[in-house]
């Protein structure tokens, strides 16, 4: 077993070096999905998002379905674990100086997000791993507790990691959570997007929008819109 993980969890290494979870019958997978920015004509990969691929028997299980069947007290714990898990694969990938977003679920409360945020940190140092290349998304969550994203941006960027700001625009806590958090990156949902460009005033309107979060230093992500 490797790392700090919940106790309902283990953490295992296969034979080529790459590490699994273990949460009871379930075998849980990193899937990393590319990130890329356009130059010019041209785009290039510039980071990852680590996702869960749970399996059961073998075969595989929809994240949603998989995470609908945790009870809530594991569920908060699996996320940290999950977090883990992407950090230590990240360096299977092959291709060096990619960024790792990860999610880590912070509305769990501060004593979960403490052990999680403390197990990320004494990963990084233990694998040299540069904290300013890893990426901790903050869903938009509504019952966040109050005050607690606040502390949590401080303490991410104490260690040195930066924040993004996930599902930006389609809740109305945007501006407010904005101003709180002061993102590093801001990430609009596909869906969402494609939405609000079926408007030509409302297109408009979002690509001053990003004009604004630019000139402030905010990188923009498009989520799903492959």
């Amino acid at each position: 077993m490797t790392g700090d993980v919940p106790d309902a969890c283990t953490m295992m290494v296969d034979e080529v070096g790459i590490e699994i979870g273990i949460y009871r019958d379930y075998r849980l997978k990193s899937a990393y999905q590319p990130i890329f920015s356009r130059r010019n004509e041209h785009v290039f990969p510039v980071a990852v998002k680590g996702l869960t691929a749970p399996f059961l028997a073998g075969k595989p299980v929809p994240r949603d379905v998989f995470f609908a069947g945790v009870p809530e007290h594991e569920s908060k714990l699996l996320h940290g674990m999950c977090g883990l898990l992407h950090l230590r694969n990240h360096r299977n990938i092959g291709v060096a100086g990619l960024n790792l977003f990860v999610t880590l679920g912070p509305t769990a409360g501060r004593d979960v997000w403490d052990t999680q945020l403390g197990g990320l940190t004494l990963q990084m140092e233990g694998m040299s791993f540069d904290p300013a290349m890893l990426v901790v998304e903050i869903d938009e969550d509504a019952g966040a507790e109050p005050g607690a994203i606040d502390e949590i941006a401080i303490e991410l960027r104490r260690c040195g990691a930066r924040i993004a700001l996930g599902d930006f625009g389609a809740r109305t806590s945007s501006v407010e959570r904005f101003e709180a958090v002061k993102p590093d990156v801001v990430s609009f949902s596909g869906s969402w997007f494609r939405k609000l460009c079926r408007d030509k005033a409302s297109a408009h309107l979002f690509a001053i929008a990003v004009s604004h979060l630019r000139g402030r230093g905010v990188i923009t992500q498009l989520d799903g819109i492959e």
